[in-house]
């Protein structure tokens, strides 16, 4: 009992210190509680307050990163108008003489142990500013980005008299030109090899944006001494980043570090990186770098490792560059906005109004680069199976409830077209789709890299964009399934055994027919159960004996996941409802074994159409779904590596056995819910070996 009681107190205290925030909340700032990891204890806090390069997306975007990932307490604090909205819209000073800019929450900074700073030509109350002042003074670490360098208008910061220049003095270098054309080349970011060693740059590779590069310094000069540049940028010829190097432009530094000493004579560790719109940040180079720049900066550089991770947590959408705000869907808003918590598809919160073309989604994937995976490493393969709505019947084209009418005139899953409003592709991710009935004959239908063919989707499209994410491996999406198949009947795996339901036997596995009266003798039929989910699993695996031929290029591979979408066929009959959740345990278990992938997660979407409370069949399968979720504790081996994703609010109507009335939108949500839900897994696995409790 002491022991007990013991590891209950450390628990509560430990989840009391995760809770815990330095921050009151206020719904003019954004907080993000930090946990285990080499960032407990420490608080970062960001300013985002530029007009162009939309930092109100991209700094709760790292700040969550930060928490989630590694454990630090993080705030972000944003520029308001009169009414308490978050505003990059706001004029400057140099527009209007009248205006003054305004940051609450501003005064946290004397107790935090690190800024990062995104601010561009602001003015500030002097009440404001002496919190600034007093932090560039501390000796505490700083990070700046992009238009930082020309944050504020009149910052009145000055040391033995004399005024400070805050980008020459503080930082290094200040905005004098483009070099190049502004909004439209691209940069690509070059390590210096001098400096490949340091720790900010351990693992940081592949850094492009679709910003330009900035000139610190006159032509023909270079950075102070003081400053360690430790990237170079080379302006590319186009947005894209496959676009070749302008052959008329230098490379400049794009990234430096040095030392700032205040009036307390302390110095202080000063990060400053030109690249920085939100758009940058969808390339995990520059997330690294800019990760990697916090550890350093509070001299935690002996936990940078080139692995840590810098995957986004949630969905993320970031809006374009540029002052022309309405075009761009850019205006005054809460800064609940901003906060990639938001919306929870569990609430069935609906956010952002989804029928404005322009509104704000800060949940959304980021734009795929384009580049292949690393070859030399070993194809991850998820396999999907289920029934109907698995194989996908959302429609590309049409009017209502088409995927082409979600993205053109919604404004919905902005990775999915290109610049030229094309179809994406994920060099990334391989989508193979095979089909048969029983264990009658294999067909293919898909067998490309992924991106939107012919005339329906699926969940995969949502669920090979996250994984494509999620994984630095090349990934492959295997789908084996055919329609109007049950669980309690076709699909039911090998272990299971007959049962008595209301004065019938139904089949265990490889018995037939389904079912038969008590006391009689079964006729056999044509058909035996589990007969699908044994051709399921066979043509599975011949695809996967033809490695080469689905994967060209691929050295091995290891089935890495599955996931499952089913259920309306039993929903017909109550007693195979009775024993789904048996049924789908066993069915879990007996695909690892099947597949020798014993520690393989599983992921599961519930029918679209049940609502949590209801009863009869369908009740019964949306419980059994639930249950087996590894945090509800019914099934403690699922602990970690099985999820559930309750998809009611994620259903845009119809039902199952309509095809959610071919809504495409409804095939997406889904599929993008059950991808993050694998991605999470597969993050949570990895803290697990980076931090072990």
């Amino acid at each position: 009992m002491i022991r007990v009681l013991a590891t209950l107190i450390l628990c509560t205290a430990a989840a009391t210190a995760q809770s815990d925030h330095p921050l009151p909340d206020d719904p003019r700032w954004l907080r993000f509680p930090g946990g285990d990891g080499p960032g407990a204890g420490r608080h970062v806090v960001f300013i985002a307050a530029d007009q162009e390069y939309r930092s109100e997306q991209s700094l709760p975007m790292l700040a969550h990163l930060l928490a989630e990932r590694h454990g630090f307490h993080t705030t972000v604090l944003f520029g308001v108008n009169a009414e308490g909205l978050v505003d990059p819209t706001q004029k400057i000073r140099w527009e209007d003489k009248t205006v003054m800019h305004d940051v609450p929450g501003i005064e946290y900074l004397d107790s935090a142990d690190m800024l990062i700073l995104f601010t561009r030509l602001i003015t500030l109350p002097k009440d404001q500013l002496a919190h600034l002042h007093a932090y560039f003074d501390s000796g505490k670490p700083l990070i700046a980005l992009r238009t930082a360098n020309h944050g504020f208008i009149d910052l009145d910061y000055k040391l033995s008299g004399k005024r400070v220049h805050f980008g020459e003095d503080v930082l290094g270098g200040s905005f004098r030109s483009h070099h190049g054309n502004w909004h439209a080349d691209s940069t690509r970011g070059t390590v210096i090899e001098d400096q490949a060693d340091h720790p900010i740059l351990r693992g940081v590779k592949d850094v492009w944006g679709p910003s330009d590069v900035y000139r610190t310094f006159p032509e023909g000069g270079a950075l102070p001494e003081a400053c360690t540049p430790l990237l170079m940028g080379q302006p590319l010829t186009g947005r894209k980043p496959t676009d070749g190097p302008n052959p008329n432009l230098i490379p400049l530094p794009i990234a430096w570090i040095k030392t700032w000493t205040g009036a307390q004579g302390r110095p202080s560790r000063v990060f400053h990186s030109t690249m920085g719109s939100a758009k940058d940040f969808e390339n995990s180079g520059l997330r690294r770098l800019i990760v990697n720049a916090t550890f350093w900066g509070l001299e935690l550089e002996q936990a940078i490792t080139p692995n840590l991770s810098v995957d986004i947590v949630g969905r993320y959408a970031p809006l374009a560059s540029g002052f022309a705000y309405e075009k761009l869907g850019v205006k005054p808003r809460p800064a609940r906005d901003y906060d990639p918590r938001y919306p929870d598809a569990d609430t069935g919160n609906e956010g952002p109004d989804p029928t404005n073309k322009h509104a704000l989604r800060t949940d959304s994937l980021p734009d795929p680069d384009g580049l292949p995976a690393d070859m030399g490493q070993t194809v991850q393969v998820y396999i999907l199976l289920g029934q109907s709505n698995m194989l996908g019947f959302g429609k590309v084209k049409g009017d209502h409830g088409s995927l082409e009418l979600a993205v053109q005139e919604k404004g919905l899953y902005p990775y999915l077209v290109d610049d030229e409003g094309q179809w994406t592709v994920r060099e990334d991710v391989r989508n193979v789709r095979v089909m048969g009935s029983g264990t009658g004959g294999m067909r293919q239908f898909n067998n490309e890299f992924l991106t939107i063919t012919g005339g329906k989707i699926g969940p995969e499209i949502g669920i090979g964009h996250h994984l494509g994410q999620a994984i630095e491996a090349p990934v492959m999406v295997l789908k084996s399934c055919i329609g109007n198949r049950s669980l309690g009947w076709d699909l039911l795996p090998p272990g299971s055994e007959q049962y008595e339901y209301e004065g019938k036997i139904y089949a265990g596995y490889k018995q037939t027919p389904d079912s038969w009266e008590k006391g009689t003798e079964p006729e056999p039929i044509g058909w035996y159960a589990g007969m699908q989910y044994d051709g399921d699993v066979a043509r599975a695996k011949g695809a996967l004996a033809e490695l080469d031929k689905y994967y060209p290029g691929a050295k091995g591979y290891e089935v890495a996941g599955f996931f499952w979408w089913q259920g309306d066929k039993d929903r017909y009959n109550a007693a195979h409802a009775s024993k789904y959740e048996e049924n789908l345990a066993r069915l879990i278990n007996q695909l690892r074994t099947d597949f020798a992938a014993p520690t393989a997660h599983f992921v599961i979407a519930t029918l679209g159409q049940t609502k949590k409370g209801s009863t009869g069949n369908e009740g019964m399968i949306l419980d059994a779904m639930l249950n087996v979720d590894g945090k509800t504790g019914k099934h403690p081996e699922f602990k970690g590596n099985v999820a559930t994703v309750y998809s009611y609010p994620l259903s845009k109507g119809g039902s199952s056995n309509g095809h959610y009335d071919g809504n495409a939108e409804t095939y997406m949500n889904i599929g993008e819910a059950m991808g993050r839900a694998m991605a999470n897994l597969i993050e949570n696995e990895r803290q697990k070996t980076r931090h072990p409790r």
